[in-house]
């Protein structure tokens, strides 16, 4: 397994003013005889009382700099799904697929016992299965549970969105993210945003259809999203309004610009 780290990115810093360095800045030349004594109240006044339109300037560079910060997280996010660092081999390898293919629905709600995995990988001892499952349990790939003596694991959505594509090949996917862009564009073209009746749009068995499901909506947790009735899809659907339509285009967009670079 590679011991690859993403470099840590500086957050950018907004420029603003040192009342303190500008007051004692005044002072000196005031005192050194550069300005005039007038002078130096005049600008001791302007340092502790700056126009307001200074005062709105610093809050607006304030506000671009909180938002690219942000905006700088979110592409760090997107560019670790599309380029993962972690290269698994081996019985690690061989579990993801058994977990992968064992997986009825793509919810990561379903958990497989420890007894099944070891009857789907012979050969295999509980201490090897267990050393393999620390490596996606490290990387929160993997939720395990023991209860009454009894050890499950079950996949989660970082799973789907890491190996699916790789693991699935039968499906043709590019990615769960390409997935919840197809599912966006179905919701627009269509004006439809129920889960059953997108799903039968799409085609897909369900294991493909709710990871790319889930992941539109950790995407955009804020919009309309109707709740679950019932246990076959994250959602019952989304209520497209203005905003949900105009984020459904501009993600869309984001991930046509991503597969373009």
């Amino acid at each position: 397994m590679s011991d690859d780290r993403e470099e840590a990115k500086d957050p950018i810093v907004a420029p603003s003013a040192d009342p303190k360095r500008e007051i004692g800045r005044a002072i000196i030349e005031a005192v050194a005889g550069i300005e005039p004594v007038t002078g130096f109240l005049t600008r001791l006044y302007q340092t502790t009382h700056p126009p307001k339109s200074v005062r709105d300037r610093e809050i607006w560079q304030q506000a671009i700099t909180e938002r690219t910060n942000d905006h700088g997280e979110r592409l760090d996010r997107h560019e670790a799904r599309l380029s993962p660092r972690e290269t698994l081999t081996g019985l690690t390898a061989q579990l993801v697929e058994v977990l992968a293919r064992t997986c009825p629905d793509g919810l990561a709600e379903h958990f497989v016992d420890v007894e099944e995995l070891l009857v789907s990988l012979p050969g295999t001892t509980d201490n090897e299965l267990s050393e393999a499952a620390e490596h996606l349990i490290a990387l929160g790939l993997v939720e395990h549970r023991a209860l009454s003596g009894a050890e499950r694991m079950r996949p989660t959505q970082a799973f789907y969105e890491q190996f699916d594509h790789q693991v699935m090949s039968e499906w043709g996917s590019k990615g769960t993210r390409q997935d919840a862009a197809a599912i966006a564009s179905l919701m627009l073209e269509k004006g439809e945003g129920q889960a059953p009746e997108l799903l039968a749009l799409t085609a897909w068995p369900l294991r493909r259809f709710n990871p790319a499901l889930a992941h539109l909506m950790n995407e955009h947790p804020g919009w309309c999203w109707r709740d679950r009735y019932h246990f076959d899809h994250p959602t019952y659907g989304l209520v497209i309004g203005p905003k949900e339509k105009a984020g459904l285009q501009r993600f869309v967009l984001v991930i046509e610009r991503e597969a373009g670079r």
